[in-house]
């Protein structure tokens, strides 16, 4: 028996985060495509894949934001 896998009915989340202390830089520690580790508030640790980045210069400095897929 075989079992076809497909993205097209593969549940997707995308959730907020924030690179602590701004220790991981975008560009030099991940890119686009990359599958980086999360962990939540209850300590659990997942992969999650860099989908887009979102980086911000105004008044208050450089904001660097990427999106997750889980």
């Amino acid at each position: 028996q075989c079992t076809e896998y497909t993205t097209e009915h593969q549940n997707t989340k995308k959730i907020e985060i924030s690179v602590i202390d701004n220790k991981y830089k975008y560009g030099e520690d991940y890119s686009l495509g990359d599958i980086v580790d999360v962990v939540d508030m209850c300590g659990l640790e997942q992969g999650a894949k860099v989908t887009s980045v979102t980086r911000v210069w105004d008044d208050n400095g450089y904001k660097c934001e990427p999106t997750l897929q889980l």
